[in-house]
């Protein structure tokens, strides 16, 4: 980037804003020798316009003694893209000093920056002259945010192993609930193959063996007899339905016989 070019474009008078565009992105390309091979669709997305207008501007800056432009071919004889030597802005360097290009038998611009302040932070662009870079930076300005692909993976689940068997905690818990040693195994057997065959994805889980706890509380609550079933809330003793009569006499046997009334008969007082 040739400061001399930047600063010179800048003073240069367009017809449009367009053509304004497209000489400032040539300034910058331009070496300090005031040379550059920057090829037209480059200038022509950096300047945000079409390739035709890239190459009607050109036109008009060389005809207007700005430019010169010089065709340049591979060694295949393919067009390549073109030299343009800026002619405006005075270069500090000569064109005699330049090294050889490996594009074509042309001699290539010399690229070397010229650098006048150091900047104290390695992840800034060199300033030169007040102007900075547009390259872009090599290495991001803050850390970089940890993956979250894990994460959401881990709280979706997975699916049963195929050959999934119970654990010794997951079979001595079973032992604790109840149940045999052969009653563990078809258990296992039946809660692999189930959750195998079943699809989508209320058949992933996050905790297999949290999932085999459910399941053999299940069986184990079934093996226990009715009144072991209801005793751990009501004492081992079954509620039973009570009616109006047996309340009424249950009622009348505990009441007191009052001392004015002579034998048993009395009234029982609604309460």
């Amino acid at each position: 980037m040739s400061v001399q070019a930047i600063t010179w474009a800048l003073d240069q008078e367009c017809k449009t804003a367009t053509d304004k565009a497209v000489l400032m992105v040539v300034a910058n390309y331009v070496g300090p020798d005031g040379t550059t091979f920057v090829g037209q669709e480059t200038i022509a997305r950096q300047a945000c316009c079409s390739i035709k207008t890239v190459e009607r501007a050109l036109a008009i800056f060389e005809s207007a003694g700005w430019i010169v432009r010089e065709r340049r071919h591979r060694r295949d004889g393919s067009r390549t893209s073109d030299l343009i030597i800026s002619i405006g802005p005075n270069h500090p360097e000569k064109r005699a000093q330049d090294q050889t290009d490996n594009v074509s038998d042309r001699q290539a611009p010399n690229r070397q920056p010229v650098q006048t302040k150091q900047t104290t932070s390695p992840n800034l662009p060199d300033c030169v002259s007040g102007l900075t870079s547009f390259e872009p930076l090599e290495e991001p300005l803050g850390e970089p945010s940890p993956p979250k692909r894990a994460d959401a993976n881990a709280r979706r689940g997975s699916r049963i192993a195929p050959d999934w068997t119970p654990s010794p905690e997951c079979n001595a818990f079973a032992a604790r609930e109840g149940l045999t040693p052969e009653e563990t195994a078809r258990a296992a057997a039946e809660f692999r193959d189930y959750w195998s065959a079943r699809p989508g994805r209320d058949a992933a889980k996050l905790d297999w063996p949290a999932t085999w706890r459910n399941r053999v509380r299940q069986i184990a609550d079934r093996k226990r007899p009715a009144g072991a079933a209801g005793g751990a809330k009501t004492g081992g003793h079954r509620p039973q339905p009570v009616s109006m009569a047996g309340l009424l006499a249950e009622r009348r046997r505990q009441a007191p016989i009052p001392p004015d009334v002579p034998g048993e008969g009395r009234i029982l007082r609604a309460v």
